[in-house]
């Protein structure tokens, strides 16, 4: 007896890669709602630190704020700063060039001498104007110098005297120092996880180049926060030296303002690294949504005897 061929069909899943409008659509839609978290977000929590800090500052007494300012001179002396070459300079319009050179060296040195030059004076014009104006103070790496307003943010002195330590004291923090510009690699992350096209389900990367972009733009956000990882720990470890040398030169009072006004610092720059880290992962999970691969089937006819 003769036996009929039978005939069946198998289904296979595939997938379709993205048109390129869709991959430029999510593109745009992802970076627009990065932008909007870091330009909304972080600000936020800066604006809500500084006036923290303003708050404390303007209910503490003149006297206290007197007797920061006259020790500051003996605070640089007696923790060595002074043996190893770091300046105290109370900023003035008498020294408005002293510090305004002091600008300069730090904004041409490393990665910031490539920036524009209309954007460094730019940066330059601002801190000027916030020391003179007594809501900034800072430590400068190039110039080894710990400059403060006349009068002003006289807490913040400590913070600073802590980088000073950090850069002159200790090769670890010095390192950690220096690596503080790796928060730019944030940016090449996110415009990887922008651009890089989300894998198949059962798709394997082509070659090394491939694996690690793949590599980057599945894990952007934890290695954006990580870019910031050198900075936080350098400014938290001279928040921590400066909380200790208020302990170490003045009472309890002055150190407890220390380290609010202090924590307060850290907390602006915790909050710009983690917006930074979840707008990322936003836009990367928007740009995909829009641009994903699509599942397509594909019949095949088979034929048993």
């Amino acid at each position: 007896m003769a036996v009929q061929n039978a005939t069946t069909k198998n289904t296979t899943t595939q997938y379709k890669k993205p048109e390129m409008s869709a991959k430029i659509a999510g593109a745009l839609a992802g970076y627009t709602a990065f932008g909007t978290i870091v330009s909304t977000t972080s600000p936020q929590i800066s604006r809500f630190c500084q006036e923290q800090m303003q708050q404390l500052q303007s209910s503490i007494s003149q006297d206290t704020f007197e007797t920061v300012r006259k020790g500051m001179g003996r605070v640089i002396e007696e923790t060595g700063l002074l043996d190893k070459g770091v300046r105290l300079i109370k900023a003035g319009e008498e020294n408005r060039e002293v510090v305004s050179e002091i600008l300069s060296s730090d904004l041409n040195r490393g990665i910031a001498r490539f920036l524009p030059k209309s954007y460094k004076d730019m940066q330059k014009q601002c801190v000027l104007r916030q020391v003179e104006e007594g809501a900034n103070a800072f430590f400068s790496q190039a110039s080894n110098a710990v400059v403060v307003p006349k009068k002003g943010i006289e807490l913040a002195f400590f913070h600073e005297v802590g980088h000073a330590l950090n850069a002159n004291k200790s090769t670890l923090t010095k390192i950690l120092q220096k690596c503080r510009p790796l928060t730019i690699l944030a940016t090449p992350i996110l415009l990887i996880g922008l651009l890089k096209d989300k894998k198949a389900p059962d798709e394997k990367p082509k070659n090394k180049l491939d694996k690690a972009t793949t590599f980057i733009k599945e894990n952007a956000g934890k290695l954006s926060f990580a870019a910031f990882v050198p900075m936080l720990l350098e400014e938290g470890l001279a928040s921590l030296k400066g909380n200790k040398l208020s302990k170490q030169f003045f009472d309890f009072d002055i150190a407890k303002n220390v380290a609010k006004s202090n924590g307060y610092g850290f907390l602006s720059y915790l909050g710009m690294a983690t917006a930074f880290s979840l707008g990322t992962v936003l836009a990367i999970k928007i740009r995909d949504s829009i641009a994903a691969p699509k599942k397509t089937y594909k019949k095949e006819n088979t034929q048993k005897a």
